[in-house]
């Protein structure tokens, strides 16, 4: 009996020693998946700060395009205005010659009347 004992020992030391490695091994499994999830974790945070900072970076280029428009459309009414402002000497100077052509006229219509 006492053999007996003595082989369900050693039979029971074998299972410990199997559950005990696969223990182990399964120990080993989740410090690797720990190890992966942290290296996903960081690659998830890379990728999203790569997100915020090509954002950032299309955000600037909206206002330089922006900018830019508005600098365009700043040109184009300054380029209007001037414009503008030849037709304008250019009518002003025109009313100054007919307003020279209308006192000529009234003073040869006065020296004709002195006639």
């Amino acid at each position: 009996q006492l053999l007996q004992v003595k082989a369900q020992l050693d039979e029971a030391e074998g299972h410990n020693a199997a559950h005990s490695d696969a223990v182990d091994a399964l120990q080993a499994e989740v410090r690797r998946l720990r190890d992966a999830a942290l290296r996903k974790d960081a690659e998830l945070e890379a990728a999203k700060a790569e997100v915020h900072a090509k954002d950032a970076r299309i955000k600037r280029l909206d206002q330089v395009k922006m900018t830019t428009d508005i600098f365009k459309r700043i040109q184009h009414m300054q380029l209007e205005k001037a414009r503008a402002e030849g037709e304008n000497r250019e009518l002003r100077h025109q009313v100054q010659l007919l307003e020279t052509q209308l006192r000529v006229d009234d003073d040869d219509d006065d020296l004709d009347d002195l006639d």
